[in-house]
């Protein structure tokens, strides 16, 4: 039995750490796959630990394997990145995907991924998009029983659904495995706060409020970083805008590059402040970053079609090797820069390049880290 998860673990947490070990008390035999985001999240934020590091945490809490997930589409919108973790793990064998759940009844996301996917056909329904949030555009559009409305409210149930419709539309064979996520009030006794918590308590230097919250392999590390990274940021950014005429090419909305400038740069706002009803948050973050990466749409959508073949290795655990003998496993970087996917090998390398120029903790070279072997 094989199980995939797509995750950030950004920062791994006592969540994190519960969802693996029930996976494998639950079954014991399974091998448990990691397609992980590589030293930026989904959100465009560079990582508070570097990718080596939090792989080594997923191992140490039952993991037996962990791949990257590149760049362009660890930082694209939840679509592409679903649409890229689901085929990743199905490339390397995995029959199931596993999630964080509120509801823990699989036909629960499939069908409402089969009424988002038939409403997203009529062309009405898209122009509501422009206007409204998925989750308010559909209860205008559809009924929906209360479960549905609920899994609607769930940020990370949103994101099993973009899961879920990527199966759907690729005809995926994997089946669905939600393990229930714990909240603060558990029957455990276990300590529960978000990573966007922990991030947060990490900006402010306070990460001593995260020790309990947190395996202590975890914990050692995250309280060492400096996550405090805006004003280099800001550096790069007026650079990019002074000198780089491609922001056209890069940008579905070129105007946010106009609208970054003036807020952040001209009236010196804080990047948090800047979001509204057209950019939020974690947009404006992701085309910030990818225009300082110098990264174009075609990038993202070129890269769809190579991320089956991409099985860069970050750890694993060493009675999990023979399980890897039949893919075509990249171990060495260097020999990554001379294959047919040296454009997403030269895209990691600079991810780690600039994640070192953003924060203190400087993460070791592709050059020269090796896979993780516990």
């Amino acid at each position: 039995m094989i199980i995939g998860v797509i995750a950030e673990y950004n920062p791994f947490h006592n969540g994190h750490y519960y969802h693996l070990q029930k996976l494998k008390k639950t079954y014991p035999e399974s091998k448990i796959l990691i397609c992980m985001v590589g030293h930026f999240s989904q959100r465009g934020e560079p990582t508070i630990l570097d990718k080596w590091t939090r792989a080594g945490c997923a191992i140490q809490a039952g993991a037996d394997m962990v791949f990257e997930l590149p760049f362009a589409l660890a930082t694209s919108k939840a679509e592409s990145y679903a649409q890229a973790g689901t085929l990743l793990l199905k490339s390397l064998g995995a029959q199931y995907l596993s999630f964080g759940s509120e509801f823990p009844d699989p036909k629960s996301y499939l069908n409402l991924a089969r009424k988002i996917m038939k409403a997203k056909e009529d062309l009405d329904f898209q122009g509501l998009l422009k206007q409204a949030s998925l989750p308010r555009a559909l209860q205008t559009w559809i009924d929906l029983s209360k479960e549905e409305q609920a899994i609607l409210q769930s940020p990370n149930d949103i994101l099993a659904l973009e899961y879920c419709q990527a199966i759907l539309n690729f005809g995926l064979d994997l089946n669905l495995l939600p393990i229930p996520r714990l909240h603060q009030d558990n029957p455990y006794k276990i300590f529960i706060h978000s990573a966007s918590q922990l991030r947060k308590w990490a900006q402010s230097q306070d990460q001593e409020k995260g020790i309990q919250s947190m395996p202590s392999f975890s914990y050692l590390p995250y309280k060492e970083t400096d996550f405090s990274y805006e004003a280099k940021l800001k550096q790069l950014f007026i650079y990019n805008h002074h000198f780089h005429q491609s922001q056209g090419r890069i940008l579905q909305d070129p105007g946010i590059n106009h609208y970054l400038y003036k807020n952040w740069v001209v009236e010196n706002r804080p990047l948090k402040d800047l979001s509204t009803k057209k950019y939020t948050q974690a947009r404006l973050q992701r085309d910030l970053v990818h225009l300082v990466f110098d990264l174009s749409l075609k990038d993202q959508k070129d890269l769809l079609t190579q991320v089956q073949d991409y099985h860069r290795l970050l750890a694993a655990r060493k009675n999990s090797l023979t399980y890897l003998r039949p893919y075509k496993l990249q171990t060495r970087f260097v020999k990554g820069l001379d294959s047919s996917l040296s454009n997403i090998y030269q895209m990691s390398l600079k991810e780690t390049i600039l994640r070192n120029l953003l924060l203190e903790n400087q993460a070791p070279s592709d050059y020269t880290k090796s896979p993780l072997i516990l």
